[in-house]
Parts: C-alpha cells; structure tokens; sequence
C-alpha cells in the first residue's frame, strides 16, 4: 500500500473558536491508525528531503487530547 492508500482521512479542526488547522491526515499504517499533522516538505542543501509540521500540540497531554478527539470523531 502507497502513503496515499494508507489515508483514512482529511481532517480541519478547530481550537477554542480561535485557531483553524487544515490538512490533518488520519492514517493508517501497519502500527495502527495514527494522526499526522499538516506538513511542509522540503529538501535541504545536500538535496535531503524533510519534513516540518506546519502545527502541533506542544504538551504530551494536548497532543493525547487532540489524536483522541480526531480518532474519535473518524469512528
């Protein structure tokens, strides 16, 4: 399976009714479903390519929060 057939899903969430965040994947990979934030790729001067989450939870417990809440809303 190719990244784009491990997509479950597209996901916009929004924050407090102050931040909106687009481009949330829900993916599912052979450890099992997992969110990934919106991401910017780009490849460095020796032509590696990496990636740089646009926005993410910065505590463990706001990141716990907002995977639940996507999985769950996907459920």
């Amino acid at each position: 399976m190719n990244d784009v057939g491990k997509i479950r899903a597209f996901v916009s969430a929004n924050i407090g009714g102050a931040f909106a965040i687009h481009g949330i994947k829900v993916v599912d990979s052979d450890k099992g479903m997992f969110v990934a934030m919106p991401q910017n790729k780009f490849k460095t001067a020796d032509a590696e390519t990496k990636y740089l989450d646009e926005f993410h939870p910065i505590t463990t417990e706001a990141r716990n929060k907002h995977n639940e809440a996507v999985l769950a809303a996907y459920e």
